[in-house]
């Protein structure tokens, strides 16, 4: 999933990722509604979209035009308050 801040991404372009420095291929962009999800030519500046298959993008990476690259800050995810691990007594469980 991802958002656009400035512009409009169109399906079957090339986007520049700025924090990996790689060319990503972007085939078809989908709205998500619920669990469905629908096919869309582009996704414009303030929109939410998804795209599948990319290579080299990760959680938090930014992709612009390599013209103009940009880095947003990365996601800052809070640190877990409690942390244990649960086993069952049976397999039953």
């Amino acid at each position: 999933m991802f958002r656009v801040f400035a512009g409009e991404l169109h399906a079957d372009s090339n986007v520049y990722n700025s924090t990996q420095k790689q060319h990503e291929r972007v085939g078809h962009i989908y709205e998500l509604q619920g669990k469905n999800q629908r096919a869309t030519n582009s996704v414009k500046a303030g929109e939410i979209g998804a795209i599948a298959k990319l290579k080299y993008t990760q959680t938090g990476d930014t992709l612009c035009e390599e013209k103009t690259p940009i880095i947003f800050n990365p996601i800052e995810f809070p640190k877990p308050v409690l942390s244990f691990a649960m086993e069952p007594k049976s397999k039953g469980d």
